[in-house]
């Protein structure tokens, strides 16, 4: 049921900026807020919720912890769909609570759209349903023409799904969603191996993998294995195809994301000499990025996506040799000296031809907004022989308790 939504052939004229959406640029999580509509029928309070949360941590194990062949990271997605298709959801319901929920970060919009008019044209790589992904895009007003190439998302065609599963096996799914919701949750980080888990914790993974094993003897088979999340190595399949569509280079690049879906892209992205930039990331994102962003706003993605970029065509015009490995170190220089004298630095760089003058107008209008108590911090995560700096996991936690303030109960999500 999957379908060439990307032809080949199609290039921009400017510069593509690859990133996540939920998490960068939106407080959503679609997926966990879809699985709250079964809480409607009345099984336990926040049962939707629980069930999500359970098959997520799920997710977490199955990638790094048991690295199962072929298995990509935000493979939730997949998981949850059995569940859904039972209880009756359909793609209206999907589509309407994208439409109802889209809740941009501080500032976001207007970041996205002073990016668009410098030629930094934001491309979403993003691992959510088909469903938000399309609503936000038409909520930031991408043409339609453009869309197709500017997005890259996770088909589901739930209703096509849905003709094809017998009545028995729907009900036979519901009461397996009732029996995961019992399980315990399991705890993983990236770091986390066999031998670090307790007796509870593979007795919820053997329920849960003989649980999927019954569902693929039952109907469910297809849409386990069709409903293919764009995260881990396909996001960066979608990054390449957005050089394709730009002809960009490798070293052109500049990923944003946050969590485990990003993680391959990130790690590919800095392979090639590109720049990796987390925002308000949890430690699957932090392992792989060279920037930490801690912000309530995200003007601060804005100016370093232009510094960067800027950096580039400056040295470039200037003749000078090694033009990417010289941005990389203005960026790093940028990022370093980042503090409360923030905006003197960046009136400087705008002399210097280093940042637009229409996102420095953004970021100082952001930051004389910022609440009390509000942060706009970045951090540079390598040493000079690429490994993780000495504070790493401060700037880590920081990350993270920032991630939960700024999204609430999905900010505890893989």
């Amino acid at each position: 049921m999957e379908k060439n939504t990307h032809p080949e052939e199609k290039k921009f004229n400017n510069l593509g900026i690859p990133t996540d959406l939920e998490g960068p640029w939106v407080t959503n999580d679609h997926a966990y807020e879809v699985a709250k509509l079964l809480n409607d029928f009345g099984l336990s309070k926040k049962f939707g919720e629980n069930l999500f949360e359970i098959l997520s941590a799920y997710d977490d194990y199955l990638y790094f912890t048991e690295k199962r062949e072929c298995y990509n990271p935000g493979s939730t997605l997949a998981l949850i769909a059995p569940f859904l298709l039972a209880f009756g959801i359909t793609d209206k319901q999907i589509t309407e609570v994208a439409e109802k929920n889209i809740t941009f970060i501080p500032d976001a919009k207007e970041t996205l759209d002073v990016m668009e008019n410098l030629g930094l044209t934001p491309c979403i790589i993003s691992t959510s349903y088909e469903q938000y992904v399309d609503a936000v895009a038409e909520r930031l007003e991408i043409p339609p023409d453009d869309n197709i190439y500017r997005t890259h998302k996770t088909p589901f065609p739930i209703d096509t799904y849905a003709e094809i599963i017998k009545e028995e096996n729907k009900e036979l799914a519901k009461n397996l969603a009732k029996k995961i919701t019992t399980l315990k949750k399991l705890d993983i980080e990236a770091s986390t191996t066999e031998e670090d888990l307790n007796d509870d914790d593979r007795e919820t993974i053997k329920k849960l993998n003989d649980i999927f094993e019954e569902l693929k003897e039952k109907g469910y088979r297809q849409v386990l294995n069709e409903v293919k999340p764009n995260g881990g190595p396909l996001k960066y399949e979608s990054l390449v195809k957005v050089m394709k569509y730009t002809n960009m280079t490798p070293e052109q690049m500049v990923a944003i994301g946050d969590s485990i879906t990003d993680e391959d892209m990130f790690k590919n992205t800095r392979k090639n000499n590109g720049i990796a930039i987390s925002f308000n990331g949890n430690s699957f994102a932090l392992e792989e990025a060279d920037i930490a962003i801690v912000s309530d706003t995200t003007a601060v993605t804005g100016v370093l996506v232009d510094v960067y970029h800027s950096a580039i065509e400056k040295f470039k015009e200037e003749g000078i040799k090694n033009l990417y490995e010289k941005a990389r170190e203005k960026l790093k220089e940028v990022v370093k000296n980042w503090d409360n004298d923030t905006l003197n630095s960046l009136e400087t760089l705008k002399n210097e031809g280093f940042i637009h003058n229409e996102m420095y107008a953004l970021y100082c209008n952001t930051l004389q907004n910022i609440p009390k108590g509000k942060t706009a911090e970045v951090y540079w995560l390598r040493d000079d022989s690429d490994n993780k700096i000495d504070n790493y996991k401060h700037i880590l936690d920081l990350s993270v308790i920032k991630r939960k303030q700024v999204r609430d109960a999905v900010g505890n999500l893989g």
